[in-house]
């Protein structure tokens, strides 16, 4: 009985066990497979109006199937359908006669289970008797950075119209991958106008401002069966009409504006006389966007004139502020979190981790503009001594204040009394202890550097780079020259070289309706490590990938 009754327990238990899922498996990391298709792959004189591709396993359209792409591109494109394992495209105009399509399917169908994406996947077929099997590769970068583009478009077009990329479909076309790599397959042999697009609206033309294009300066022979490239440097084109691009308020007063076009000359004015005091900003040609300060208590509703320049045209906007409404609120529209105000004026100094170089000034910076100041109330704190602070010299927004050194002190602490400083809010500065050194010249590092340029004529501007991207020297190069920099801090450092093309000292843009290409950038393949008292020398060939080698000595 015994022996009956632990059988019927095990028989009890395996039925309970076997109602539990089993834990599966491996995860699936394989993308979709196709293993059917109407008509076949490579299909030549096709008539029909539709395609039919057959999966191995459950699939779903991530974006509702605008990811497929089909080259030539149709002015109407297909109506695409899924269903279990399937996918349908089918054609709402007649494909063109001797033609031959490249339909790719790598940006909508993945695995129903997984996600897993089919990765670029081709399905090509013809209206004619043969399959066009030219195809052209190259390479796309940004034209600043250097940098691979990914999802570049790039376009081929039979005509050479100027206006075809704003107004026509392209031929053929392709996207690069992530390494900046693009193949155009499937082209019939002729001429062929080349353009890249970064297409922003999936329109496949040159419709938005903002949109990064690059353009090939010759028509492409298309003759043999593959034919290279070289590198399509892609560029923002400067717009062509001036307008303001944004204007944001921030408590408890400053306006931050921003134009599409650089201007040569720029005021902000109050449009009523509400407001007390003048306006604080700081204005430099070249730049595309302005802080301006306000002065005086918060007002329920702001009103400024901006009225900026460019050549002969004049542009003025009345910018309208709900102040008080967001002076209660932070974080975007919407939101309701108060703000946490600030209570007093912040004060930092800018230095290397406390220490400055001998040549230096103190470069005081400020959280909002300074109105009023008791700047005598200041001292160095010496090791031995106290001694007072000379006055010093305001920025045109008087955001930041320049002091020069103590004399012959290594170490030294500037102390700021409690409310020396009132900004425009009327908020003082707590007491304030900046401790301060100087580099000693065993901590500070010097660079013999050798540029290398025997072959090309022209100008050139070479500009020296911290970590951060920012640009510590710039100097005007043309021939083979040695460069000395002396007392470098210890960090990081790159190179970049400009082809300043129109000699005005920075790098220029391209423009298509001109047909001038962006100036070229050359960046040092790898930074250099400045060391404290480490003299090095290096030599830069920007025209040679190998070049760039550092010696420490």
């Amino acid at each position: 009985m015994k022996q009956l009754l632990a059988a019927i327990a095990l028989l009890v238990l395996a039925a309970c066990a076997s109602r539990v899922p089993p834990n599966g498996g491996d995860v699936d990391k394989n993308p979709p497979e196709v293993i059917a298709s109407t008509p076949p792959q490579g299909t030549t004189n096709f008539n029909g109006d539709k395609l039919t591709l057959e999966f191995n396993e459950y699939i779903e359209l991530k974006d509702g199937g605008t990811g497929i792409i089909i080259s030539p591109p149709m002015q109407t494109p297909p109506e695409v359908t899924m269903k279990g394992k399937t996918v349908t495209l089918k054609f709402k105009q007649k494909p063109d006669e001797n033609t031959t399509y490249n339909v790719t399917f790598g940006k909508s169908v993945t695995d129903l289970t997984e996600g897993n994406q089919l990765v670029e996947y081709p399905f090509v077929f013809s209206t004619g008797e043969v399959l066009d099997s030219f195809q052209i590769s190259g390479y796309l970068v940004d034209a600043y950075t250097n940098q691979a583009v990914k999802d570049g478009l790039v376009l081929l077009y039979t005509s050479i119209e100027d206006s075809l990329p704003f107004t026509s479909l392209p031929r053929y076309f392709a996207r690069s991958n992530a390494s900046g790599i693009y193949t155009v397959r499937n082209i019939r042999p002729g001429s062929y106008r080349i353009l890249a697009l970064a297409d922003g609206n999936s329109d496949y033309k040159f419709t938005l401002p903002e949109e990064k294009i690059a353009f090939g300066n010759d028509l492409i022979e298309l003759t043999e069966s593959n034919t290279p490239i070289p590198e399509f440097r892609m560029f923002s084109a400067r717009p062509k009409l001036q307008k303001l691009l944004k204007k944001k308020f921030e408590a408890p007063g400053k306006v931050f504006i921003k134009y599409a076009i650089p201007p040569d000359r720029w005021d902000v004015k109050p449009y009523e006389s509400e407001i007390e005091g003048k306006l604080l900003y700081d204005f430099k040609p070249g730049i595309d966007s302005m802080e301006v300060w306000i002065p005086g208590k918060p007002l329920d509703t702001l009103k400024l004139i901006s009225t900026v320049s460019l050549g002969d045209s004049l542009r003025y906007d009345t910018l309208i502020f709900n102040a008080k409404r967001m002076s209660e609120s932070r974080g975007g529209k919407g939101s309701s979190r108060k703000s946490a105000p600030d209570t007093s004026l912040k004060i930092s100094v800018e230095s290397f981790a406390g220490k400055l170089k001998s040549l230096d000034s103190i470069l005081i910076k400020f959280s909002a503009p300074v109105l009023e100041d008791g700047g005598s109330a200041m001292r160095f704190l010496l090791p031995k001594d106290t001694i007072g602070v000379p006055a010093g010299k305001w920025s045109a927004n008087r955001m930041t204040y320049t002091l020069a050194l103590p004399p012959k002190q290594m170490e030294f602490t500037l102390m700021i009394p409690k409310g020396n400083f009132q900004d425009l809010f009327g908020r003082k500065n707590d007491t304030t202890m900046l401790k301060l050194s100087l580099f000693t010249e065993e901590e500070l590092g010097n660079l013999d550097f050798t540029f290398k340029n025997d072959s090309l004529n022209g100008n050139f501007v070479l500009e020296m780079l911290d970590k951060a991207g920012k640009v510590v020297e710039r100097r005007s190069v043309l021939k083979t020259e040695l460069i000395k920099f002396k007392g470098m801090s210890p960090g990081a450092y790159n190179f970049r070289l400009i082809e300043d093309l129109n000699k005005d000292g920075r790098w220029t843009s391209g423009d298509l309706d001109l047909r001038r290409q962006p100036e070229k950038m050359y960046y040092m393949a790898s930074p250099i490590n400045m060391r404290a008292g480490w003299d090095m020398d290096i030599e830069w060939n920007p025209w040679k990938k190998s070049s760039g080698g550092v010696k420490p000595q």
